[in-house]
């Protein structure tokens, strides 16, 4: 038998302005926690933390820049790949009160199928962040 999955190490999102970037998840609370840089490769990682989430913003040089993403919140739905992040808040109410605060767009204000609230916003690149109050049950866990 093989060892059971224990967590997330870390989410990886490619973005085309780093500092814009980290402009918008220190918005969210995370911190820098180091960078790497692989000059063979031409990128940068820039490695932030909001406990106990690890994201990871990497950014290629310019002469080796990623494809544009889709801008809208149902484009991508029948592509191959990750669509979006979803991270757990106490309170989708009082984040969208806080996101308003600060300026922060957030759109698509729903009830997930099991009656959760969630929304969503774009991060600079436009890569999609879902917050929401959702727990996953311990039954799910077994």
């Amino acid at each position: 038998m093989i060892n059971r999955i224990q967590g997330v190490e870390h989410i990886q999102i490619t973005v085309h302005k780093m500092e814009a970037s980290l402009a918008f998840y220190r918005l969210l609370g995370f911190t820098e926690y180091r960078t790497i840089r692989n000059d063979s490769d031409r990128y940068t990682v820039l490695v932030l933390i909001a406990e106990p989430v690890v994201l990871e913003l990497l950014q290629f040089d310019e002469s080796a820049q990623p494809l544009e993403s889709p801008r809208t919140v149902t484009a991508g739905l029948r592509t191959l790949g990750f669509r979006h992040v979803a991270l757990r808040v106490a309170s989708v109410q009082a984040w969208c009160d806080w996101a308003t605060s600060k300026g922060l767009p957030f759109f698509s204000r729903q009830l997930t199928a099991s009656g959760a609230p969630q929304v969503f916003i774009r991060d600079p690149d436009g890569n999609l962040l879902e917050f929401t109050e959702t727990q996953v049950s311990s039954d799910a866990r077994s």
